[in-house]
């Protein structure tokens, strides 16, 4: 791709009405209805559009592309890039891009996502310092479990457990888990608005 091509591509899925900013900081969910089902419409139409090999490019890029992949990767559910989500979470370089990385994630909803946001939390949560993006791979990893009627949360939320030390060591938004699924969970309805 050249770099006419790829200015192009960032500019048509990323910096497009600034969206990778409102994706990361999620204001689209707290504004005016119409408004999010404009924003919402045009990230479906978008996720429809963008090919594997764009989304590949936007992958490739920096975290702001990253991050925007991620979101139109989750809004249509293709899991073909599950495998570079995971190495990312894995290897800890999601830096921003990691709500997008567990939007994804939770979208596709999988056993293997659900063991990878739990690896990721086991990593983090012992270190009682870094506030980072662990509520909302929490959040995600509830979210997983109550679609899937499993347990991979369990340990992690248990009374004392690695989530109780590390939410009472900082300053988070809430210490309750289902907080942070619940939050998880209005990423999900979002998306699901526009499913057809």
């Amino acid at each position: 791709m050249s770099e006419v091509e790829r200015r192009e591509l960032l500019l048509r899925y990323v910096h497009v009405n600034g969206r990778y900013r409102k994706l990361l900081s999620e204001s689209f969910l707290d504004v005016d209805a119409d408004w999010r089902m404009a924003f919402g419409s045009e990230l479906m139409s978008d996720a429809r559009e963008i090919s594997d090999v764009e989304l590949e490019e936007l992958l490739a890029d920096d975290w702001r592309a990253f991050l925007t992949a991620c979101w139109l990767i989750g809004f249509m559910r293709r899991d073909r890039f599950r495998d570079v989500l995971h190495c990312r979470i894995l290897v800890g370089d999601e830096n921003k891009v990691a709500k997008g990385i567990f939007f994804a994630l939770s979208r596709f909803g999988d056993p293997d996502d659900a063991l990878v946001i739990k690896a990721y939390l086991e990593r983090l949560l012992p270190d009682l310092e870094w506030r980072g993006y662990q509520p909302w791979a929490l959040g995600a990893l509830l979210a997983i479990d109550e679609r899937l009627a499993t347990n991979h949360a369990m340990e992690i939320i248990e009374t004392d457990g690695p989530w109780d030390r590390w939410a009472m060591a900082g300053v988070i938004d809430s210490v309750d888990p289902n907080y942070w699924r619940d939050r998880v969970r209005r990423w999900d309805q979002f998306a699901n608005m526009f499913d057809s």
